[in-house]
C-alpha cells in the first residue's frame, strides 16, 4: 500500500511536472510564435528598407547623371562664352582699326576739301584774270584795229 501510495504520489508528482512542462512548452510556443512574428515583421521591414534603398540609389544615380550632364553643359557654355569673348575682342580690334582708318580718311577728306577749296578759289581768280585779260586783249585788238585804221588814214594822206 505504501508502494502504491508512493507510486500514486510519484504519479501525481509526475503529472504536476507534465502540467508544468506543458505550461512551459505552451509559453515557449507562444514565445516562439511572438519571436517568429517579430522575425517576419523584421523581414518585411528589411524588404521595405531594401526597396527604399534601391529607390534612393536609383534617384542618386539619376541625380548624378543629371549633374554630369549639367557640368558638361556648363563646360560647353563656358567654352562658348570664351569663344564669343575672343570673337568680341577680335571684332573690337577690327572696329578700332576701322575707326582709325575712318579718322585718317576723314583727315584726308578735309585736306582734299581744303585743296579743292583752294583750287576753286585759284580757278575763280584765274578765270577773273582770264576775263580781264580777254577784255584787255579785246581792247588791245580794238585799239590795234583803231591804230591800223588811223595808220591807214595817215599813210593815205
Amino acid at each position: 500500500m505504501r508502494k502504491i501510495k508512493q507510486l500514486e504520489d510519484q504519479t501525481h508528482q509526475l503529472q504536476k511536472q507534465v502540467a508544468t512542462h506543458k505550461q512551459e512548452e505552451e509559453a515557449l510556443l507562444n514565445e516562439m510564435e511572438v519571436t517568429g512574428q517579430a522575425f517576419e515583421d523584421m523581414q518585411e521591414q528589411n524588404s521595405r528598407l531594401l526597396q527604399q534603398l534601391r529607390e534612393k540609389d536609383d534617384a542618386n544615380f539619376k541625380l548624378m547623371t543629371e549633374r554630369i550632364k549639367s557640368n558638361q553643359l556648363h563646360k560647353l557654355a563656358r567654352e562658348e562664352k570664351d569663344t564669343l569673348r575672343e570673337q568680341v575682342q577680335a571684332l573690337s580690334l577690327q572696329i578700332e582699326a576701322m575707326h582709325t582708318a575712318i579718322r585718317k580718311l576723314e583727315e584726308k577728306e578735309r585736306f582734299l576739301q581744303t585743296v579743292l577749296t583752294n583750287a576753286e578759289k585759284e580757278l575763280h581768280l584765274r578765270n577773273q584774270a582770264m576775263d580781264l585779260n580777254k577784255r584787255k586783249a579785246i581792247e588791245s585788238a580794238q585799239s590795234a584795229a583803231d591804230l591800223k585804221l588811223h595808220l591807214g588814214k595817215c599813210v593815205e594822206h
